[in-house]
């Protein structure tokens, strides 16, 4: 008996949230698993937010165009030269050097990541946007000191640490006691101790969940896809300078700026910072647009000497696991 050929499928590799900005009902399409890996195909496609995956790096690297899956990656936030750099980024020169995988698609400006990519041709962008210098007028404004899931990079940790604990003294020496000034971040081994430093600073967790007034919100903090997703906001966001040179600092003044802000006897701030215009947003793709880069793979840019050295024991184990989650979500 003759087995008729099955449709291209576009699968799903990583966590939902991060392919949502990117693709319109990403839960719809099915989980790459333990079991449908071994029957890929080279009309299939594999869409993945992760950028360091083991899988996706031995699926591009060992087979041939006609053999394998296109494999489409979509950035998990922010790309900047201070993390693409990081050590633990450095497997192939540095993070997003080269795309492992056919396409790349991004939620930020091409140009912001000219002097990190060496493949632009294979980048799409979801928005471009313009910057521009601007003031806003705020009354009681509340200053949010923020930090993403690494604040430390490569810096010494104590480094990073008195770099916040001396921001939110300047911040509270410039703007006053009764000044509403708290901390949004996640990382506690930068919260446990800024917190000991800094008794009175306020902790409120997530930004999502803080019930904050957004039009009075100042941002100061680490680079961060959380920093820039506040800018996307139209909201003022500010850097601190141990940062400086990060990549960021192209829609980020540094902290000095905000406190040379001129302050109202009746408390009301002018604040100058940095905002964007002529926002303009592409379309979410959907499966018939993902299948399409089935006939866009190509070789690459080079090749690992020994790919079976380079694999990261600890990444191939969890994705392991997520094939396993996988098998499971697919068959409920």
């Amino acid at each position: 008996m003759t087995t008729l050929p099955r449709e291209p499928q576009v699968f799903r590799f990583g966590a939902l949230s991060r392919l949502r900005p990117y693709i319109d009902a990403p839960e719809k399409l099915p989980v790459l698993d333990v079991l449908n890996i071994w029957q890929l195909g080279p009309q299939d496609v594999i869409v993945s937010p992760r950028p360091r995956s083991t899988i996706m790096e031995a699926l591009f690297f060992s087979r041939p165009i006609s053999q394998r899956p296109a494999i489409v990656q979509v950035s998990d936030g922010y790309i900047f030269k201070l993390n693409a750099h990081k050590k633990c980024n450095q497997r192939y020169g540095w993070l997003n050097r080269y795309i492992i995988g056919d396409h790349l698609m991004i939620v930020q400006p091409l140009e912001s990541i000219e002097e990190i990519c060496e493949e632009p041709d294979l980048v799409t962008s979801m928005i471009e946007y313009e910057i521009l210098e601007s003031t806003l007028e705020i009354t009681q404004p509340q200053i949010v000191i923020v930090a993403g899931n690494d604040p430390f990079f490569d810096f010494n940790p104590d480094e990073c640490i008195a770099a916040f604990a001396d921001a939110y003294r300047q911040l509270r020496a410039y703007f006053g006691d009764a000044a509403d000034i708290s901390l949004s971040a996640t990382n506690r081994k930068l919260t446990g101790p800024l917190l000991e430093k800094c008794p009175d600073l306020r902790e409120i967790g997530r930004i999502s969940d803080a019930g904050l007034s957004q039009d009075r919100c100042i941002f100061v903090g680490s680079p961060s896809t959380v920093l820039h997703e506040q800018f996307l906001a139209g909201r003022p966001c500010f850097l601190l300078p141990v940062y400086a040179g990060s990549g960021i600092d192209r829609f980020c003044h540094d902290l000095s700026i905000l406190l040379k802000s001129k302050i109202s006897a009746s408390g009301e701030v002018r604040v100058t910072y940095r905002t964007l215009q002529n926002l303009r947003r592409t379309s979410k793709c959907n499966r018939v647009d993902l299948l399409e880069f089935s006939g866009k793979k190509r070789a690459p840019a080079f090749r690992p000497r020994r790919l079976l050295r380079t694999l990261q024991p600890l990444v191939l184990a969890n994705e392991l696991r997520l094939l396993l989650l996988g098998y499971r979500e697919n068959r409920r």
